[in-house]
């Protein structure tokens, strides 16, 4: 069995070396790059490793979730057969920690924060659904609109969705502890992403008659939204994921006691 650790800046293969000052290069390509740049970065990577050519299984955590479904959806030439993703916002993020990052520099759904911020890449305001399908690459992926920034890659391609995959697996953690400096109301619900389960494709809809605020980061901000019911969304419907359900190729699970943090997936293990 081939295992290879795909980092954006390098690829390293089964006994690939990695340095520290790696990691900070793929820190920093990782969160100031716009995810339509990461995936088809990855893209290149996969499409030249001839190893991988009679298909392979995906396992990615956190945003990098994302930038793994852009591969399926995105690059048909990559022979992924099994999606597994720990963590990751497919439903977006509007209150979360990745969000909260993104306002504090501006609108997020601004051209210099949508080309600096890879977070403001899935950011999905409840309130201002028509920006952020026009702007946001998770709105692209998720056939939501159709990401008029986009690169010429995203462009000319197709967006595909899911059903093709052998098997969709959907891991959710739970919640994150509280950062420093949080309030102790805060620490109660403070998670890496809102809503939490995030990582199932749930997200927020605005309630009837609610005036949207300026910022999730407002004081009941979060009042004026409710919780979508897992995946079954109409908006979801051309990603294949009821037919993954009905066909027993999605698995939906939380692992109770185990968070995102714990993973420390930049740390590898040999095992």
């Amino acid at each position: 069995v081939l295992v290879y650790d795909l980092k954006l800046t390098k690829q390293v293969g089964r006994r690939g070396t990695w340095t520290d000052a790696d990691t900070a290069l793929e820190t920093a390509f990782t969160t100031l790059s716009p995810l339509d740049v990461q995936i088809e970065r990855a893209c290149e990577l996969l499409e030249e490793e001839g190893a991988l050519a009679d298909g392979f299984a995906m396992l990615a955590f956190g945003q990098a979730g994302l930038v793994a479904r852009g591969i399926v959806q995105l690059c048909p030439e990559v022979p992924a057969r099994v999606l597994a993703t720990y963590d990751s916002p497919h439903g977006g993020d509007y209150g979360g920690e990745a969000s909260a990052s993104v306002y504090q520099e501006g609108d997020p759904y601004s051209v210099a924060v949508q080309e600096r911020l890879a977070a403001a890449g899935y950011v999905r305001d409840p309130f201002r659904l028509e920006v952020y399908g026009g702007t946001s690459a998770l709105a692209r992926l998720n056939r939501e609109g159709g990401g008029e920034r986009a690169s010429k890659r995203w462009k000319e391609r197709e967006v595909r969705g899911l059903s093709h995959l052998s098997k969709l697996i959907l891991l959710y953690g739970g919640p994150e502890p509280a950062s420093e400096g949080l309030g102790s109301e805060q620490q109660q619900r403070w998670h890496r992403w809102e809503p939490a389960t995030s990582a199932w494709f749930q997200t927020f809809h605005a309630l009837p008659d609610r005036a949207g605020p300026r910022s999730p980061l407002e004081e009941g901000a979060l009042e004026g939204v409710r919780v979508s019911a897992l995946w079954k969304l109409p908006v979801y419907a051309g990603l294949g994921l009821e037919a993954l359900d009905i066909g027993r190729k999605l698995v939906v699970e939380q692992l109770s006691g185990c968070t995102y943090a714990d993973a420390e997936w930049g740390k590898s293990k040999e095992e």
